[in-house]
């Protein structure tokens, strides 16, 4: 989602994915778990053309049902004529849906079938008390046709497919770069792509490759609209490859991670029109149809919900509605345990047109829709949040992270957890918190343990691409000596550091998955700390076990503590003392020479990831030693040596 707002304010029901399944790695347990686990890391950029997975369906399958009004009646309508039809499952038809898993209960049926409880079926059960089950949710994104249209005429090109993080490492102030030297304007511009892109910029490469998950409707679909189909304002484009692969591939990691609902990010468009049909509404729809077609076969999946905008006139709203109003899809949105009503959340900001919520309230006088607002800070109001910064801002220390919660929604407490969360401009030095090896996800799952809440919100699985803001009041770090990008800086997202993503990636590999899991884990368990030394999410020590600030005339930057100790990658650097008013930083444990006054800590050898920003130190005949973090020193002192690496 696009918070630049926050800085201006104010299916294919027949499918049978068998040989799918077992292509995928799927191992069908007890419970319809599809358990692919996390996904093993891979290295290299973005992969062209790759689409994560392939699938050996067809693209052009219909879609699941013609007009809205649902395809069969029920279970048992047509059962036997060969095809899995909306209304039949494994367990009602498997003559035409397959077998189900051995032990299979279909998560999602509404009904907490034998085996199932709120660990492994939140959606369905209740817990021992009676209680509705705790529920995790995260933010989902399907808005990445664009930037994938462009991956594809870039490598057609025979140009590098390149991420925002490729050009940060190549980028490096001293020693030999890892390979070709590239600058910003070579990801789109250069190649005349940042209209297909519509500015998208893939900001690192996910583990699987670049995807996209659109796919045009079948004349007479729902929803259908014969000028938007494979269009989206810049020409005609093709369905995204291997869509079913890669969303059967999220089902499996979400819900094995313990994720149980998504809200699909609809936040940036209101009105009906191309583009905003081919990344918000369509990639709503895809979603619905390819997990309704894997708990037709017993696969567990996520319950699926809207986060649509609701400023006037709102055109847009109306195809939403159809799609909640879809029978075939009456089991797939997450529901209010108290009334029943289904989910729909909407950003709770001043654009909110009271008809245009009044209207999704009322759906068509069914009155079956409970609207959410959701945005950032405004938990007193009882708005959801779908990121809480911790109570330090964006410089962590061992303190507790005590992120706001929302008490009192109209569904009952919410908490957002995420590994990273952004203040302003998150590529702008300390305007972002950043992932830190894990630590801020670790922290924000404390508050969890500590106060669970009705509602978990994750933020975020797959944001991936960001759209570059101009004019802001700073240079993006480690693109400090590019003139290519200027002053234009990310909001929500930047390179891999400063990322809400939980979805693997080929920098970090499944890291934060890994950790998201583990957490979950123990939040099921309904424990009130970190108290299991076997989980991840409760060992890698603390803030100050593994970083150290610092805060000087030069300005601010975090690097290694001393007490993580020597490593690859990391070079110590020591505070020295030339005389009493020349004070200067060195990589030399005897300072060179000069007074000693102690270890710092460690810099990185390395560009990336964490640590973009080079510290220079600088020396003046006149004014003696001082350190830069930008692309020059201060007046009166010229460059002495780039010490490494630091945030």
């Amino acid at each position: 989602m696009d918070t630049k707002r926050l800085l201006r304010r104010g299916g294919r029901a027949g499918l049978w994915l068998g040989p799918l399944a077992g292509a995928l790695g799927w191992s069908c347990g007890s419970h319809g778990t599809a358990a692919p686990g996390s996904q093993s890391s891979s290295t290299g950029s973005v992969t062209a053309g790759s689409g994560g997975a392939t699938s050996s369906s067809s693209s052009s399958s219909s879609s699941s049902t013609g007009t809205g009004t649902g395809g069969a009646t029920g279970a048992g309508a047509s059962c036997g004529d060969g095809t899995c039809n909306d209304g039949e499952s494994c367990h009602t038809c498997s003559a035409d849906c397959g077998p189900c898993c051995s032990g299979a209960t279909c998560c999602g049926n509404g009904v907490c079938d034998p085996g199932e409880s709120c660990s492994s079926c939140a959606q369905d059960c209740k817990d021992t008390l009676g209680n509705a089950c705790p529920r995790v949710g995260m933010l989902y994104e399907g808005w990445h046709l664009p930037a994938y249209t462009a991956v594809q005429q870039t490598a057609a090109l025979g140009k590098p497919v390149l991420t925002v993080e490729d050009v940060l490492r190549s980028r490096v102030e001293s020693g030999t770069p890892p390979g070709p030297v590239y600058t910003f304007d070579q990801i789109l511009n250069q190649n005349d792509l940042a209209g297909v892109a519509a500015s998208f910029y893939y900001q690192a490469s996910t583990a699987a490759g670049a995807y996209c998950i659109y796919h045009q409707r079948s004349p007479g679909a729902l929803n259908y609209d014969a000028s938007h189909e494979g269009n989206y304002g810049s020409g005609p484009v093709p369905d995204c490859p291997g869509y079913q692969a890669t969303l059967a591939r999220h089902a499996g990691q979400l819900t094995s991670a313990g994720v149980d609902y998504v809200a699909v990010d609809m936040t940036n468009i209101a009105d009906y029109n191309a583009f905003g049909d081919a990344i918000q509404l369509r990639p709503f729809e895809v979603v619905l149809e390819e997990w309704r077609a894997l708990r037709q076969q017993g696969f567990k999946t996520p319950d699926v919900a809207a986060w649509q905008r609701l400023s006037a006139p709102g055109a847009m709203v109306p195809y939403v509605l159809a799609v909640y109003d879809d029978p075939a899809n009456a089991a797939m949105i997450p529901r209010d345990a108290k009334t029943g009503k289904k989910l729909f959340f909407y950003p709770d900001l001043t654009d909110v047109d009271p008809t245009l919520l009044a209207s999704v309230a009322a759906d068509g006088g069914k009155d079956d829709i409970l609207p959410v607002p959701m945005w950032v800070s405004r938990q007193a109001e009882g708005s959801w949040s779908f990121f809480s910064q911790c109570q330090q801002g964006v410089l962590l220390d061992d303190g507790a992270c005590a992120q706001t919660a929302t008490t009192d929604s109209v569904v009952g407490s919410q908490l957002a957890v995420s590994p990273s969360y952004q203040l302003g401009y998150g590529s702008l030095p300390f305007q972002a918190v950043g992932v830190y090896h894990g630590i801020t996800l670790r922290k924000q799952f404390e508050t969890a343990f500590a106060s669970p809440p009705d509602w978990m919100f994750l933020s975020s699985w797959n944001e991936h691409v960001a759209q570059p803001q101009p004019n802001a009041p700073g240079v993006s770090m480690g693109f400090e000596t590019d003139p290519g990008i200027g002053n234009q800086a990310f909001v929500d997202t930047y390179g891999v550091e400063f990322s809400r993503d939980l979805e693997p990636t080929a920098e970090y590999g499944s890291m934060l998955y890994d950790l998201l899991t583990s957490c979950l884990r123990v939040y099921r368990k309904g424990s009130a700390t970190c108290d299991q030394p076997s989980e991840p999410c409760c060992q890698g020590g603390a803030f100050n076990d593994r970083y150290a600030p610092v805060d000087g005339p030069g300005g601010q930057f975090v690097l290694y503590a001393t007490a993580l100790g020597p490593g690859a990658g990391r070079s110590a650097l020591y505070a020295c003392k030339a005389s009493a008013t020349d004070a200067f930083f060195s990589p030399a444990a005897n300072c060179e020479g000069t007074q000693v006054v102690s270890q710092v800590g460690f810099v990185s050898t390395l560009k990336g990831g964490e640590m973009l920003r080079a510290l220079r130190r600088c020396y003046g005949a006149g004014t003696g030693h001082a350190y830069s973090l930008t692309a020059s020193c201060p007046a009166g002192t010229s460059l002495e040596a780039v010490l490494g690496y630091v945030r």
